[in-house]
């Protein structure tokens, strides 16, 4: 199997504070289904973590910017990484995420290359 990278983009930064009590459960409730099903086909590598909505870019020139000129639809809000036998199927696990359950949301999924430390040594 390979690794894939699933970018989520996009949500509300204040969905938790305007959602009521029954949709955070049903939220929850919807990512564990997600997890329990990738666990129980040995196909999750990593949950990830949510990203906070604030951030900076730092360019090679050592010029910064704050994120918050950024348009929300394209702020990486999160990730995770689970193993599939390909792209057609890790993009099938994508659409499957409750991330969808939030507005203007998007997942990227993205085959992680693979190095052995050989590489990554010369690749740095």
């Amino acid at each position: 199997m390979e690794q894939f990278m699933l970018i989520y983009k996009g949500g509300d930064a204040n969905w938790m504070a305007k959602a009521s009590g029954q949709e955070i459960a049903a939220s929850k409730a919807e990512w564990q289904a997600w997890v329990a099903a990738l666990q129980e086909n040995e196909q999750l590598v990593s949950l990830g973590a949510p990203l906070i909505f604030s951030g900076f870019t730092v360019a090679g020139d050592g010029v910064v910017n704050d994120l918050s000129a950024t348009q929300v639809s394209e702020l990486v809000t999160g990730y995770s990484f689970i193993k599939a036998d390909n792209m057609d199927e890790a993009v099938s696990w994508a659409k499957k995420s409750p991330y969808f359950r939030y507005p203007e949301s998007s997942v990227e999924v993205r085959q992680v290359t693979k190095m052995d430390s050989s590489d990554s040594a010369s690749k740095v």
